[in-house]
């Protein structure tokens, strides 16, 4: 049995080089005055003055709460965010990035919320999302706040697998409230093999053992992509054997998907979430003006191996914002055909 702490949230930071930032993800979350909290910098292997920069702010500020973990493996954020998980001692457990930052008053509006006996163990809320100098609230495709209970979220993840851009409400780790308890308990921990997707693997072994899930529209948490151009998120796809660990990084959400629809229908919706993914990756490393296009067909063939589009078993389904002519072709063509269409699309514009 866990020991209460009197620390109501954990905020894990996992951090590499991220000098440029890391201080304002700290100094937002210490802006926090209606509860207790800890912050775990988790410093992975970092070749720069990281480390050195935490424990001098520490020092300077006289931070009991504020920890400092370091890693000698390189292992990446995945690896970080478990030893983080392990060392926290708070009720809930946040994870943030080094290069984001938090909304303090509306995390507290949250944590408020979760005092209810009867609310769920897992939070969500809206969150900003800064870039290129603009700043939009991302919704996750919900218009309200509201207890998200066992149909409901069998209903979401279906629409994920059609439309994963758009339902992302358990796309990312950050943004969101976990139970530590939960965590534990059920021994849920982050893939450190992944390097892409393993939000999405962590958050979907965790949804197993949770009946209600809250959304709040109310966001706390602004995701900036304009302060690391070195992303994964921004280079997804980019690693060798990208596609076959999708396969690892979406396997709780297969078995979530098997469990709750027919077999027929599981295959068509987790090859449909295949081919979506597939489809942006590619289109992300066609949209990199620093390739040529034998460079681009060289990282997309190592994306879907030896046989390229032989994993697109089902047509793109055109949603949304598609044109008339793509909607053409994913009636009437294969969906390796349309993914290649979509490569030139965003290689010419046309």
């Amino acid at each position: 049995m866990l020991v209460d702490s009197g620390i109501q949230v954990s905020f894990i930071i996992p951090a590499c080089n991220a000098v440029g930032t890391l201080l304002r993800a700290i100094k937002s979350i210490l802006n926090i005055t209606e509860f207790e909290y800890e912050i775990l910098i988790i410093c992975n292997n970092c070749s720069d003055n990281t480390a050195e920069l935490v424990e001098n702010f520490k020092s300077e500020n006289r931070l009991s709460h504020l920890k400092i973990h370091n890693r000698v493996e390189t292992k990446g954020a995945s690896a970080a965010r478990n030893l983080g998980i392990e060392n926290a001692l708070g009720k809930w457990i946040c994870f943030v990035d080094a290069d984001d930052y938090i909304e303090p008053s509306n995390l507290e509006l949250l944590i408020g919320t979760c005092h209810d006996p009867d609310a769920s163990e897992l939070a969500v809320a809206a969150h900003w999302l800064y870039k290129d100098g603009q700043i939009s609230v991302k919704t996750h495709a919900l218009d309200r706040s509201q207890l998200i209970e066992n149909e409901q979220i069998n209903k979401y993840l279906l629409d994920y697998c059609y439309v994963p851009y758009r339902f992302t409400l358990f796309v990312h780790c950050w943004g969101k409230l976990y139970s530590r308890n939960k965590i534990l308990t059920n021994r849920i921990f982050f893939e450190d093999k992944l390097t892409q997707l393993e939000d999405v693997n962590f958050n979907l072994k965790y949804l197993k053992n949770v009946n209600r899930v809250y959304y709040s529209n109310v966001p706390f948490y602004i995701y900036d992509t304009g302060s690391n151009d070195k992303s994964l998120s921004v280079r997804s796809g980019y690693e060798p054997n990208a596609f076959k660990n999708i396969y690892i990084a979406l396997k709780p959400v297969k078995d979530f998907i098997m469990m709750i629809v027919s077999r027929e229908d599981g295959k068509r919706a987790i090859s449909q979430l295949l081919t979506s993914i597939g489809r942006i990756w590619i289109i992300r490393i066609s949209k990199n003006s620093s390739l040529s296009i034998s460079q681009s067909i060289t990282a997309i063939d190592r994306i879907l191996g030896r046989r390229p589009y032989k994993v697109f078993q089902i047509r793109y389904a055109c949603r949304y914002q598609d044109s008339k002519l793509l909607d053409f072709f994913c009636r009437y063509t294969n969906a390796g055909f349309v993914v290649f269409l979509l490569f030139l699309k965003s290689r010419w514009r046309y």
